[in-house]
C-alpha cells in the first residue's frame, strides 16, 4: 500500500505481486543470506541467478517455486516447517482487516482472533477468496503480518538444529506474490534458521496438485543426486494443517508435529499434538511448545 491516504482497490496493483521465477527467487535468497541482520532488503534490483551460479542450489525434479541451497555437510535430518500460524499470524492480520467491516469470521482458539484455515473452509467465504488472497499479498508486501509470540526463542531452536546439520526448509502454501514479504519476514525474525524455501501453492493439500509432501521429497532426492551425501535420513514436519502432515507421514514416514489449535483437535494417528496442562497455559505458547517438542524429539531420537 503505497500511501495511507489513498483508497485501496483490491487487485488494482496486482502486477506488483507477480510471483518470481525460480531463478529470481534464488537470487533473492542469496541477497537475503549475505545481507546484514539489520539491513533493509531491496529485491527490486535483484536479477535472476545466471546458469553459472546454479550449482549452489538444488535442482528439484518437481515444478515448485523454490530456493534450496546445496548442503555443505551430510544432513542429520530434514525438517519441513510451515510458516502461517506457526511463525507468523496471517489469520489474525486478515481478521483485523475483515472484522471492522462486519464480516463474520470463525473465532480464533484464543477467543478473539480468526484463523485463515477456518476462514476458507467456512461456507460462503470461498466466494471472497480473491479478496483474501489479495489482502494477504498486500499484508505480506507491506510487512504487516506480525510474528507469533516467542519468535526469538523459536528462532534459537532452529539455529541450534542447523548447527547440528539438520537441513531445515520453510514449506509454505501462501498465495503467490508474497515471496518478497516472506523473505523479508525470514530475514528479520528467523535469520539463519533455514536452508531453503518451498512455495507449493496448495493450501488445501489437494493430491491432484503439488503437495508439501511431494515438494519436500523432491528436496530429499535432489540432495542425493547433487551431493555425495545420503539423504536417507529422518524427515520431520511441522504444520498447523493435519492434511499436510498426514500426507507427509503416509508418503515419507515423517515424524509430524502440530500445535493444539481448535481446527486440528483430532489430527489423526502419528501426529504429535500436545494439549496444554491443567495450569491453563495461554494459546500463544502453542508455536513455541511445538518447536520445543520437535527439538526434544530430534535430540532424543536422531541427533
Amino acid at each position: 500500500m503505497s500511501n495511507s491516504n489513498e483508497l485501496w482497490v483490491p487487485s488494482s496493483s496486482r502486477e506488483e505481486f507477480s510471483p518470481p521465477s525460480t531463478h529470481e527467487l534464488m537470487a533473492m535468497w542469496t541477497t537475503m543470506q549475505v545481507a546484514g541482520p539489520n539491513s533493509k532488503l531491496d529485491f527490486d534490483t535483484v536479477e535472476a541467478v545466471d546458469s553459472g551460479h546454479h550449482d549452489s542450489f538444488l535442482h528439484l525434479n518437481e515444478t515448485v517455486l523454490n530456493a534450496c541451497q546445496v548442503p555443505k555437510k551430510a544432513p542429520s535430518a530434514i525438517v519441513s516447517m510451515d510458516m502461517c500460524e506457526m511463525l507468523r499470524r496471517t489469520g489474525e492480520s486478515l481478521g483485523l482487516v475483515f472484522n471492522p467491516y462486519g464480516v463474520d469470521l470463525p473465532a480464533h482458539p484464543s477467543g478473539d482472533r480468526p484463523s485463515y484455515d477456518s476462514m476458507l473452509d467456512e461456507k460462503g467465504l470461498e466466494d471472497i477468496k480473491w479478496w483474501v488472497d489479495t489482502l494477504v499479498q498486500e499484508l505480506a508486501d507491506s510487512n504487516s503480518i506480525p510474528p507469533v509470540d516467542y519468535i526469538n526463542d523459536i528462532a534459537n531452536i532452529f539455529r541450534d538444529l542447523r548447527s547440528k546439520d539438520v537441513y531445515i526448509v520453510a514449506n509454505t502454501s501462501i498465495v503467490g506474490g508474497t515471496e518478497k514479504g516472506t523473505l523479508r519476514f525470514i530475514h528479520k525474525y528467523m535469520n539463519g534458521c533455514f536452508d531453503g524455501i518451498l512455495f507449493p501453492r496448495n493450501y488445501m493439500a489437494d493430491e491432484n496438485q503439488m503437495t508439501k509432501a511431494r515438494a519436500i521429497a523432491s528436496v530429499q532426492q535432489a540432495i542425493e543426486m547433487q551431493t555425495n551425501f545420503s539423504a536417507n535420513v529422518p524427515i520431520y514436519a511441522v504444520d498447523d494443517t493435519p492434511k499436510h502432515l498426514q500426507q507427509m507421514h503416509q508418503k515419507l514416514g515423517a515424524v509430524c508435529f502440530t500445535p493444539p489449535y481448535s481446527w486440528n483437535s483430532n489430527p489423526g494417528p502419528n501426529i504429535h499434538r500436545d494439549d496444554y496442562d491443567s495450569n491453563g497455559l495461554p494459546f500463544e505458547l502453542g508455536p513455541l511448545l511445538t518447536a520445543q517438542a520437535l527439538h526434544r524429539h530430534l535430540l532424543e531420537n536422531t541427533l
